[in-house]
């Protein structure tokens, strides 16, 4: 995990710091505007957050545990008073061969405070769960801690179908007919908005939103099936998706391909770029999307929250993402390069390019920093 700056007079990356050397989930937070980056993988137990308004400032947290005998089952951002945003892990005995025991504990750790003690967090802290969705093209989902949500009120699924109150209210015409229709992710929880994603990938043509913490859910229909819902703030962003096998009946969308399947069916454009992207010594970016039972044609939906606005972004290239909105502009990265399309009298201009780089092919966040910062 690496963090670096774009001036904004010149197209150029410059490395600033290596923030970790490796990550099990990154949690963006705008309202609060901190990253945390846990670390390492399977079992994190060091936070390490950036202040997007002062990025150079080192910050780390660390959670102390068994190892040996404790696995997160989930890692989750809550908003708890007199603390602010905290990470909390749910911790279960899952190493056990026979009989793991699911998470019977949170462990948190405040993140922007001055007391960076780490605390046995109540189950019922879940009621200010924070989560801004998904990133990246075939950045593997499971790690990302997207909370799945069941019932009336809301409730986290973690070690009984009951799982723990978010005291939220499922939208009223939510008609659920078993456990699989009841299963949704929560992908925005947020200051402005919650938004709620189909747990099953057909029906991922519709986003459920609620504006405000006293607002009405309202559903929003979109123009195509999309995966990977996030949140900036009023603003989402999600990348249009279709099955590898275009001629594949509704039903079978659903089907598991082997890998010797999936080398016969079609590659989301972009795939000579990807082959020569790197990822460590031996990966490439194309191998993630080889693997991958997904088509990317290289289309963004950039939606507002507020007017129920929808704008697309068509890059032409499947791995691509938003990777930050704001009320001025969309911030787009389409292979290794980072680009701006600006808002203006309520359409979206053609992406202009910011910056061109090795570097960018595997940026995922991005935030602004205050003048003569870095960012």
């Amino acid at each position: 995990m690496r963090l670096y700056k774009v001036d904004a007079a010149q197209e150029i990356v410059t490395f600033i710091r290596e923030v970790a050397p490796s990550s099990e989930t990154v949690i963006a937070d705008y309202d609060h505007g901190v990253l945390v980056i846990a670390s390492p993988p399977n079992a994190p137990n060091t936070l390490d957050t950036v202040f997007m308004d002062s990025p150079s400032k080192l910050s780390r947290e660390s959670l102390s545990y068994d190892a040996k005998k404790f696995l997160p089952e989930s890692i989750f951002e809550l908003n708890i008073a007199m603390k602010g945003p905290v990470v909390a892990l749910a911790l279960g005995q899952m190493w056990r061969q026979i009989d793991p025991q699911p998470a019977t504990r949170l462990l948190g750790v405040a993140v922007a405070s001055s007391d960076d003690s780490p605390f046995e967090v109540p189950w019922n802290s879940l009621e200010g769960v924070r989560t801004s969705g998904y990133v990246g093209g075939e950045l593997p989902v499971d790690n990302q801690y997207v909370p799945e949500v069941r019932g009336n009120p809301l409730h986290i699924i973690i070690d009984d179908p009951n799982g723990v109150s978010t005291g939220i209210p499922r939208p009223a015409y939510l008609k659920p007919v078993d456990e699989f229709s009841d299963s949704y992710r929560l992908f925005a929880a947020n200051d402005e908005i919650t938004g709620l994603f189909p747990f099953l990938p057909p029906n991922g043509s519709v986003v459920d939103i609620k504006v405000g913490p006293n607002g009405a859910w309202s559903r929003i229909e979109l123009p195509m099936v999309v995966s990977r819902p996030r949140a900036f703030g009023y603003w989402i962003a999600a990348i249009a998706t279709e099955p590898r096998n275009q001629n594949a009946s509704a039903s079978e969308r659903r089907t598991e391909y082997n890998a010797a399947d999936l080398r016969n069916l079609r590659s989301s454009p972009g795939q000579e770029t990807r082959a020569g992207e790197r990822i460590g010594k031996r990966g490439t970016v194309d191998d993630l999307f080889s693997s991958s039972q997904s088509f990317y044609p290289g289309a963004l939906i950039v939606i507002d929250s507020r007017t129920k606005g929808i704008f697309t972004v068509m890059t032409g290239t499947g791995d691509s993402e938003v990777v930050l909105v704001t009320d001025q502009a969309v911030y787009y990265r389409a292979d290794h390069s980072l680009y701006k399309a600006d808002f203006v009298a309520g359409k979206l201009t053609k992406g202009s390019l910011i910056a061109g780089s090795p570097e960018i092919a595997q940026a995922h966040w991005a935030f602004l920093s205050p003048a003569k910062a870095t960012r």
